[in-house]
């Protein structure tokens, strides 16, 4: 990609063409080769993918929410009406008109009842939504505050004709809600036609009618052919006489000349203006075929479906051919939009929930590629909620603020032309939707797997099977390779899910049977360490991993485009932490304060060989001779190295203490050969690697810190929530494993206060690089930058909503989402195992005071992610695994060397 663009100049006219139920099924090869005029159209035209996901799903929601520029919620019996229409269908017989007749009695005529709902009047060409004030005050009270008719204001306050065309209704049902994208907040659009005269009578189309395309292009001409004066007389119901002469022309060319000429003998009619228009039109015909679909056998639906497509694509160059040749003819320029609300249902079933996106220019200069936008920072995908702004934007006006999304942006390939851009995107769409089909058919059963893992594992460690637990080991490490593995498969997210899922199976068992040969401590320090390290590589390159992983963000579902996802977020803070303390275990020179006093842990090899006079045979590791003795460094055949004398006796410069091998799967072993303890020589174990506690409280306050600021930063993992949670935690784990003595021993209060101060200072560091450092407008910000714009602003309602709207996601997982299942049984394998084996985990504390902090961090951190994310139930699941599962490990090691 060389370059990104605006959507250009500001045009003159925007015509939308919304197609229910087209999807990206209808812009692959084979069904291009059937729409010529569609592959012509998309060839100079720019693309994306849309995401049209809104709170309940419904194509009149999505309407409503692009017109409201935040998710909007409507109701299933609020639709528009045109306001002189009696509301009966006549086309399906006298019971159909019955039906409807029925109901318009109940309500009354839809102008009248709009006027006897809001007191106003309306044009009776107007079309309108009667129960808009409903519609406003349900919105208002909903936690986006949804401002319904934003968009139409908008557009009429700069003096933006809009008018609404065609439907989608079916059977005995009216659907006609496409107006809700360009009401106002009176509740009108001005102009359009939304009846069933669009409609003709045809026994082999769906429901035996169809949009009549000949009518629907005359309504659009005559919309376009009323200049400024005749648009006020409209208004003023002295517009008849001239609509009835267009009319009367429109039909006497529609006689004499053949049908593909009609383009041509509507643009010679037509007298321009000026005023800048936007035109909305819902093709309805590719949505009733969808909705009749069930009713078909196999042969006869790849008939109708054909049949379909052609008539689409009919229109479809029609429609271009005439804007072309008359906007070419006034000078003017103009946008054509193609655009689907909702793909069709074996789409959805398939889990391709994007839609088709394009804009076509009218300007010869206009380059083809494809959009993205600052709300998903995602080449070829974009939301809806950018589409009002993206509107404004074509037509020249300033959108300013209360508008979640922005402009679309195009981005241009090097060397690429739009059926280029169409490989690419098509490709792109298929790994999106693997990702949603992999995660979808791997989340759950991989929840499940590692509650039975964690129970049976904790059923074992109570009954003292020690035998049956080894057997465990393998199973325990799974649930800790797993996320890494699941991480790499997004490196080819094209290899079908049924494909990747083996693949993941597989990798996961047999690295898993390679952790058993070595130590768990080794095998433990490795997984979380190399987890770590792919995931900070993987931000630091853009996130290509995570983009396409199934425990990752999903563009399908559309709650996250970017940075990295909560998911992974509880991953990165769990293994960090994990692997930080193994490390420090390990390498850790000298007892501190509070450890044991014997200087050495039980079963590390505290007395390697005999102790003589401050000499030993063989070789000595000794952490602290006794009373009045010597500290010993290394004793090693008869040998004192040491480092410092000091008064009464030699002192070492540390005690060297490392967890050994029995080659059994033990992490650490007790033994009298000086040899046998770990496996190597003397010579290579005096050439191991020797790190001060200082040393080790800089390197890993300087890992802790890059994590931060990488979760922080709006180009990096971008997650508020992950950011206050690895400050919380980290914190925690650095201060109690080097700080003061007094800091170590937290009590639940200090440890409340010191928790609250470090949230305080990640708040700091988000304010800094999102707000200080962060340079661009509100569209080059993250979606943490743009909520501190509106903090800093006093926009406390919005922040309010947004807090609001955390809380009850939050809720609503808990009681649905597999991962609190995850958290809630690794905090009971916890909690038993605090009492059996009996007095274990307090021995550690005071053996192995490392493991138990790093293990308490990873609780506190999932608590913290529970409290400070949207979706924290799903941090705190994929945390909490890297106490869990660990714990077990190495009480299943310390079993096997000592068995009760």
């Amino acid at each position: 990609m060389d370059q990104m663009q605006g959507t250009g100049e500001a045009v003159e006219m925007v015509i939308i063409v919304s197609v229910p139920g087209l999807s990206f099924y209808e812009w692959n090869g084979r069904a291009l080769s059937k729409m010529p005029a569609m592959k012509s159209l998309i060839g100079a035209s720019s693309l994306a993918a849309l995401n049209v996901r809104t709170p309940v799903r419904g194509i009149e929601d999505v309407y409503a929410s692009i017109n409201a520029g935040v998710p909007a919620i409507v109701p299933a019996d609020i639709q528009a009406y045109q306001a002189e229409d009696p509301v009966m269908l006549n086309h399906e017989g006298s019971d159909r008109a019955a039906v409807d007749a029925a109901a318009s009695m109940k309500h009354g005529k839809p102008l009248d009842r709009y006027t006897r709902l809001t007191g106003r009047q309306a044009n009776e060409q107007a079309i309108i939504v009667a129960e808009i004030g409903y519609l406003a005050a349900n919105n208002a009270g909903q936690t986006y505050r949804a401002e319904i008719g934003r968009l139409g204001d908008v557009l009429a306050e700069h003096g933006v004709r809009t008018a609404v065309f065609g439907n989608r209704d079916v059977e005995k049902f009216t659907l006609r809600d496409a107006a809700l994208m360009l009401i106002n907040s009176e509740g009108t659009v001005p102009h359009g036609d939304i009846t069933e005269r669009l409609h003709q009578q045809d026994p082999d189309r769906p429901y035996g009618f169809a949009t009549d395309t000949t009518i629907l292009m005359r309504r659009l001409s005559e919309f376009l052919a009323v200049q400024d004066q005749s648009v006020h007389a409209a208004e003023s119901n002295s517009q008849t006489d001239y609509q009835t002469n267009l009319q009367t022309n429109l039909q006497t060319n529609l006689q004499t000349n053949p049908r593909t000429d009609l383009m041509q003998s509507l643009t010679h009619k037509r007298n321009t203006t000026a005023d800048p228009a936007v035109i909305m039109i819902e093709y309805g015909d590719w949505f009733r075929l969808d909705q009749e679909r069930r009713y078909y056998r196999p042969e006869e639906w790849l008939q109708a479906r054909d049949r379909e497509l052609s008539k689409l694509d009919e229109w479809i160059g029609g429609l271009r051919s005439y804007l072309d040749a008359e906007l070419l003819r006034s000078g003017r320029r103009a946008q054509l939009w193609l655009m689907s609300p909702q793909p069709h249902g074996q789409a959805a079933q398939a889990k391709l929930h994007v839609t088709p996106f394009l804009i076509y220019d009218t300007a010869a200069s206009a380059e083809s590629g494809l959009w993205t936008s600052p709300t998903t920072k995602r080449t070829g995908l974009i939301s809806l909620h950018d589409l009002g702004p993206s509107l404004l934007a074509a037509l020249g006006i300033e959108a300013g603020e209360g508008w979640m999304g922005f402009p679309v942006r195009r981005i241009l390939f090097q060397d690429g032309d739009a059926l280029g851009h169409l490989a690419w995107l098509l490709q792109d769409v298929m790994k999106m939707q693997h990702v949603y089909e992999l995660r979808t058919m791997t989340v759950i059963p991989f929840v499940t797997y590692e509650v039975f893992v964690l129970l049976i594992s904790l059923l074992l460690v109570v009954m003292g099977w020690r035998k049956a637990l080894r057997w465990m080991r393998v199973p325990l490490f799974t649930l800790l390779t797993a996320p890494l593995i699941i991480l790499l498969l997004g490196w080819h997210p094209e290899i079908e899910p049924i494909n990747q899922l083996l693949i993941l199976v597989f990798a996961a068992i047999l690295l898993s049977v390679l952790w058993t040969l070595l130590s768990s401590l080794t095998s433990l320090i490795i997984i979380s360490a190399v987890t770590t390290l792919v995931l900070m590589l993987d931000g630091w390159l853009g996130a290509p991993l995570v983009k396409y992983s199934i425990m990752g963000y999903d563009p399908m579902i559309g709650a996250r485009y970017y940075g990295i996802g909560n998911e992974y977020m509880g991953v990165l803070v769990g293994c960090t932490i994990l692997a930080a303390v193994l490390l420090i275990y390990r390498f850790r020179k000298r007892p501190r304060h509070g450890m044991n006093a014997r200087g050495a842990d039980a079963g590390e090899g505290n007395t390697r060989g005999v102790v003589t006079g401050g000499a030993g045979v063989g070789g000595v590791d000794a952490g602290r001779a006794g009373a009045g003795g010597v500290d010993v460094g290394r004793v090693d055949a008869g040998r004192v190295d040491s480092r410092r004398v000091g008064a009464g006796g030699v002192n070492s410069e540390g005690v060297d203490r490392e967890s050994t091998n029995t080659g059994s799967g033990s992490a650490d072993t007790t033994s009298s050969d000086p040899t046998n303890s770990t496996g190597l020589p003397p010579r290579r174990r005096r050439m191991r690697i020797r790190v001060t506690d200082r040393q080790m409280a800089w390197i890993s306050a300087g890992c802790f810190l890059l994590i931060i600021l990488y979760m922080a930063h709006p180009l990096g993992g971008t997650n508020a929530g992950g950011a206050l949670t690895a400050m919380a935690a980290f914190g925690l784990v650095w201060l109690r494993l080097f700080g003061s003595a007094r800091i170590r021993k937290l009590h639940l209060r200090r440890m409340i206060i010191i928790t609250g101060i470090l949230l305080l200072c990640g708040l700091i560091v988000l304010w800094v690089l999102n707000q200080w450092l962060s340079h661009g407008g509100s569209e080059e910000k993250s979606h943490i930058g743009r909520a501190m714009d509106l903090l800093a602003a006093g926009r406390l309602d919005i922040i309010a909503g947004m807090i609001v709207r955390k809380l009850q996601m939050n809720l609503n997982l808990i009681g649905v989402s597999s991962w609190g299942k995850v958290l809630l049984t690794s905090i009971f394998v916890m909690a038993v195992l605090l009492m059996k084996p009996r007095g274990l985990l307090r021995q550690w504390q005071e053996t192995r005071p490392e493991w138990m902090v790093g293990f308490s961090s990873i609780v506190i951190g999932s608590i913290t992610a529970l409290a400070l994310n949207d979706s924290g139930i799903v941090a705190a699941g994929t945390m909490i695994i890297y106490a869990a599962a660990p714990i077990l490990l190495l009480i299943a090691d310390e079993t096997q060397r000592n068995p009760v």
